[in-house]
């Protein structure tokens, strides 16, 4: 019987080959490229910030309107993170972990407002309901229009991971509600102290 030595098995960096391979130059010419076109509002307006002398500026960025403005705006910001990070990792929940029909429908139905911007949303809206406007009007808007970019990521996950984990919590005495991912079913019965 013949026998066969394998042969040694030589690290890539011993036998000098990179295991880091550099991106071609046409795709680093493109990243470049979009890059720059999406700059060019920012370059915009700086050169035009730089134009105005440093007392001015200092006067218009201290008006009370300009406060407002920025506490209205970090306000619906984390108004519309929570809305859809809560709504959204609920939904992928109810899609991927429920026996519900027509699951794979509801997923797409969901992904709906990806197809419509949200800057066109908003005029849509505000053409068939012409006083609308104000924090609350837009922070319904922006996060149905938001939702989706948690729901659909959320979903693969959830698909991708066993409900194992739920199905342990639940037997350690935990009502399904309580355990709406295996992470946070196994933190409740093994990650805190009672």
């Amino acid at each position: 019987m013949p026998t066969t030595i394998a042969p040694e098995h030589t690290p890539a960096s011993a036998a000098g080959v990179s295991l880091v391979t550099r991106p071609p130059a046409w795709l680093t010419a493109l990243a470049l490229l979009a890059v720059a076109t999406v700059a060019i509002p920012l370059v915009y307006l700086g050169v035009r910030a730089s134009e105005v002398p440093f007392a001015e500026a200092l006067g218009i960025l201290s008006r009370p309107l300009v406060g407002e403005l920025v506490l209205n705006t970090i306000g619906l910001s984390v108004a519309v993170s929570a809305t859809a990070i809560a709504l959204g990792t609920v939904i992928a929940t109810i899609v991927t972990r429920l026996r519900i029909g027509a699951a794979r429908t509801w997923l797409l139905v969901s992904a709906l407002p990806l197809a419509v911007p949200s800057y066109i949303a908003s005029y849509g809206w505000l053409v068939l309901v012409p006083g609308l406007n104000g924090f609350w009007p837009s922070w319904a808007l922006l996060s149905a229009v938001t939702i989706p970019y948690v729901t659909l990521p959320v979903a693969a996950v959830l698909r991708g991971t066993s409900a194992d984990g739920e199905a342990v919590a639940r037997t350690l005495g935990l009502r399904p509600s309580s355990t709406p991912s295996a992470t946070l079913g196994w933190w409740r019965c093994c990650g805190s102290k009672r």
